[in-house]
């Protein structure tokens, strides 16, 4: 039984060597071709985002890249008043249009796998490049996604990070995690392991795309970005991040704690399913909590729990060194403060795998 107890943080223990190990082997040399300008279609599927449509136009209107490229809205059976923001601003700007997704309850996909399916169809580039209503995206984004591909490549993903105010603990901590999943999809990255992506932050070769099918492709998914990835990878094309992996959106944090959870469940039941790598990520990390908590209420203790802490220091260091390698906004020192939140998020996150049924997500019980 001893030796049981043992193993379990051990397994943590094996999971952060290797990350480690592929963190402190990186070198930075740039992947891709710096000259590359092919025509981009940008696709951005919105539902009721009045409140947040005029930043991300100013955004993508001051975009730095010399290539042509074009903005395709679609709306997704939004109620709100967005065309009066829409449409004042198509009518100066003839590279940007909108068009309607065309929702079909019959389709089984979600509804904004069917506006992406409806954005790509309706554009002309040879990339796709996708984006959410509420991100913030820097001058050099498209630049920079697409200096980051060659002929080979299918997918490149890039940074987000969270636009929040340092003074409201509950959207640091968001912040906290969001690079904390960022600094572990960059190890999966250097580690030659498929890992995940957001969104609102990638760019797609239409070579790519129609070789898996799209979405229709793809089929029904909660985290559909994670499963393009995959599918693409898994069709011979090569798929990396941006280089270097700097911070080109922004995004907004969840306004409060039933959105927060909402989002996690959807983003653990789909980085939880057969065949995702992020598996190993999930269930170490977690498998590391539980012990710790353990720990904590004293129902662990000697060798065990020994190597919970040795844990706990080696995760520390995992993201002290990916911080500084990335130029991360928050700060590696607040670390151990971060975990004990992320602890209680473990249990709360059990409960909802095993209690909480349906996610719900952009108004729909997916």
């Amino acid at each position: 039984m001893e030796f049981f107890l043992i193993l379990l943080p051990l397994v943590c223990t094996a999971y952060l060597l290797r990350m480690l190990l592929a963190v402190y082997s990186h070198s930075v040399k740039h992947i891709g071709d710096a000259d590359r300008t092919p025509y981009v279609s940008v696709i951005v599927p919105f539902r009721d985002e009045e409140n947040n449509l005029q930043t991300l136009l100013d955004g993508l209107t001051a975009q730095d890249y010399s290539g042509q490229f074009e903005v395709v809205l679609v709306n997704d059976r939004s109620a709100d008043g967005f065309a009066k923001i829409v449409s004042p601003f198509l009518a100066r700007h003839k590279n940007f249009r909108m068009i309607d997704s065309g929702h079909s309850p019959s389709v089984k996909l979600t509804g904004k796998q069917q506006a992406l399916d409806a954005g790509t169809a309706a554009a002309f580039g040879e990339w796709f490049v996708f984006t959410d209503a509420d991100a913030r995206p820097s001058s050099n984004w498209i630049s920079l996604l697409m200096n980051s591909t060659d002929e080979k490549t299918g997918c490149v993903c890039g940074r987000t990070e969270l636009l929040h105010n340092q003074m409201v603990p509950f959207e640091r901590y968001q912040a906290w995690q969001l690079d904390f999943l960022f600094a572990v999809a960059f190890a999966f990255d250097k580690a030659k392991m498929r890992g995940a992506c957001m969104g609102n932050n990638m760019a797609v070769s239409r070579a790519a795309w129609e070789k898996v099918g799209g979405m229709r492709g793809l089929g029904y998914s909660i985290v559909e970005d994670c499963d393009l990835l995959a599918r693409i990878s898994e069709s011979g094309f090569s798929c990396r991040q941006t280089q270097p992996f700097t911070v080109s959106v922004q995004t907004l944090p969840c306004p409060d704690f039933g959105s927060f959870a909402r989002q996690a469940l959807r983003w653990t039941k789909g980085g939880m399913r057969r065949g995702n790598p992020l598996i190993i990520s999930i269930a170490a990390i977690g498998l590391q909590n539980f012990c710790f908590i353990a720990v904590l209420l004293g129902l662990l203790n000697g060798p065990a729990a020994l190597v919970a802490f040795v844990n706990l220091f080696l995760m520390w260091l995992f993201v002290r060194r990916v911080f500084r390698i990335n130029g991360s906004a928050v700060k590696s020192g607040e670390f151990p403060l971060f975990y004990l939140f992320m602890c209680v998020q473990s249990v709360f996150g059990l409960w909802q795998i095993l209690f909480a049924g349906k996610v719900v997500w952009k108004g729909d019980t997916v």
